[in-house]
């Protein structure tokens, strides 16, 4: 997902993955759940972005169909799970 926001330098935009399964990966943490579904109103955080200034920071997104959630990682990051429950996205973090 690009997220863009007029300007320049730094501030022109962001790339950022939303969280999907990592079938060959040895760090994923779906344990056989299906794909993740994500539910996230990136309409709004870019609005905020583009009209407050208020760039999207340690966004989580919700799995609409199997009560999870996972951060939203800047590209090219992606969600790797640490510690504690698979389901919740404070047990991932944001790594390269």
């Amino acid at each position: 997902m690009w997220i863009w926001r007029p300007g320049s330098g730094a501030d022109f935009g962001t790339w950022a993955h939303k969280p999907a399964p990592r079938p060959r990966h040895p760090n994923h943490a779906n344990f056989g759940t299906p794909a993740f579904a994500a539910g996230w109103d990136s309409l709004s955080a870019l609005e905020r972005w583009v009209e407050s200034g208020q760039s999207p920071a340690n966004q989580v997104v919700a799995d609409v169909n199997h009560n999870r959630t996972r951060p939203l990682c800047e590209f090219p990051g992606w969600p790797r799970y640490r510690a504690g429950d698979p389901d919740n996205a404070s047990s991932f973090v944001c790594t390269r």
